[in-house]
């Protein structure tokens, strides 16, 4: 493992236990070893999304919103591409945008 991967470790363990926590993921995938995988997380969230999508529209909003994925980004994605690519899009996203906090926290902790 390089040195980057091994520095982003942390904030991807934390990014995830964020997310799962945030899209109300089963407890018991959580207990899968996510960190190992960026590919494995992103398929867990965008399997929630999927989900979510077909029939909790609103709440998917309203949780874009809270983790503040951008809302034209969103907005784009919904209208611009196949509905089938949407989850992994918005999946993708989501995890760029938690990582983002995670690092910035962690910067100013030191």
């Amino acid at each position: 493992m390089s040195n980057s991967a091994q520095n982003q470790q942390p904030a991807l363990q934390e990014t995830k236990v964020i997310l799962l926590r945030e899209l109300d993921i089963d407890p018991d995938v959580e207990q899968k070893d996510l960190t190992s995988s960026y590919d494995e997380l992103k398929r867990t969230i965008a399997e929630r999304i999927r989900h979510l999508l077909s029939s909790h529209y609103e709440y998917l909003l309203n949780l874009l919103y809270r983790i503040d994925v951008d809302e034209t980004k969103v907005a784009d994605t919904l209208a611009s591409y196949q509905p089938d690519e949407v989850p992994d899009i918005l999946a993708e996203m989501i995890i760029e945008r938690q990582l983002q906090k995670v690092v910035t926290r962690q910067y100013y902790r030191q």
